[in-house]
């Protein structure tokens, strides 16, 4: 029994090609994301004043800001007089 080395070492070979592309293209789109990364904290940092490190931070402190913000107008609508003279 003879074994064809041939069409083996085309098929790896072939194989080791197509890697070595794959490899390429997430190389490629790895640095465009970091680059991506690059400017959205560049963009946190000027726009926002905002630490990307401190971001969930800023977050929860918006959310309260937020939540506060929307009790103070609440407490201030009539809703009782509204609800008298419904439409």
């Amino acid at each position: 029994m003879t074994v064809d080395y041939t069409e083996k070492l085309t098929r790896l070979k072939d194989g080791l090609e197509k890697a070595k592309d794959l490899r390429v293209k997430a190389l490629t789109k790895l640095e465009g994301l970091e680059a991506q990364e690059q400017e959205l904290v560049k963009e946190l940092r000027s726009k926002y004043e905002v630490d990307p490190e401190k971001l969930e931070d800023e977050i929860a402190r918006l959310e309260k800001q937020i939540a506060e913000m929307i009790a103070e107008i609440e407490a201030i609508i009539p809703w009782d007089l509204l609800s008298k003279f419904k439409q």
